[in-house]
């Protein structure tokens, strides 16, 4: 008898798995901002004073100085602040009893009290030279700063007429001039060398700007010799550091000489950022 033995064989193969990678390379540019100063909206008005015949120190804030580092370069920074003259000028008096129409000083006049911190009230006479009615008669000054170019012109209704080289503007109304009638323009300076400027400690105007690094500028009067201080230095950052928004306030404290004009005296601070 013959037997048939079945043999199962089992074949096991072994197969080998080979992981594979790729990468892909993920980049994102951030592109700079813009380094900034951004002054207060609106005037900054010191305490009220009253004429004396001795001087008095008024002082104030500039509250709210805005200064943003949003480059992302960490080359750091220096805000700084300059300062034109407090002036005022006075309305016209007649110097004689005028049959004259009565000038008037034009809303752009300006008077940028170059004249400088020694002469703080100057005043310009204006004549009418030749009579007329506007367009016709003529008009020359005398008087203002010393080497002041001053006018000699044809009176003008229809634009400013400039008396001096240093920003005084008037009006002339519609009417006759009479020759030789005349009128007082009194001005006044509160000079920038008399206003001392102390910054304030900054602070954080967004949370996690960090204070590292930041240097607060020093008290002092401002300084020049034109119609514009040199510059002071009101906060710095060094070298990656200042990479964020702060807010800086600046105290001011003003001398005022005796006997000045009554009225509202008029001032520039301007600040830049480097």
């Amino acid at each position: 008898m013959f037997r048939k033995s079945i043999f199962l064989v089992f074949i096991f193969c072994s197969y080998s798995f080979v992981a594979y990678a790729a990468s892909t390379t993920l980049t994102q540019t951030i592109q700079s901002g813009a380094l900034q100063i951004t002054a207060p909206v609106g005037n900054t008005s010191l305490t009220s004073g009253t004429v004396k015949s001795t001087s008095q120190t008024l002082t104030g804030t500039v509250g709210g100085i805005l200064i943003e580092d949003n480059r992302g370069t960490g080359a750091g920074w220096t805000a700084v602040v300059t300062s034109g003259n407090l002036t005022y000028t006075n309305l016209p008096r007649e110097t004689i009893a005028n049959t004259s129409p009565l000038i008037s000083i034009n809303s752009t006049s300006f008077y940028n009290g170059s004249c400088g911190a020694q002469v703080p009230f100057v005043s310009y006479i204006v004549t009418i030279s030749a009579g007329g009615s506007v367009g016709a008669a003529t008009y020359s000054v005398t008087g203002g700063c010393t080497g002041e170019e001053l006018q000699t012109n044809v009176v003008s209704s229809a634009t400013s007429n400039a008396v001096g080289s240093r920003g005084v503007l008037i009006d002339f109304p519609t009417g006759t001039y009479v020759q030789n009638d005349s009128w007082s323009i009194g001005v006044d300076t509160l000079p920038y060398s008399d206003l001392t400027i102390t910054p304030q400690t900054p602070t954080e105007y967004v949370a996690g700007s960090g204070l590292g690094g930041l240097t607060t500028g020093t008290s002092g009067l401002f300084t020049g010799s034109g119609a514009v201080s040199s510059a002071r230095t009101i906060l710095s950052a060094s070298t990656n550091n200042g990479m964020g928004s702060y807010s800086q306030d600046l105290g001011l404290s003003l001398f005022v000489h005796s006997n000045t004009y009554s009225g509202a005296y008029l001032g520039t601070l301007t600040f830049s950022i480097s």
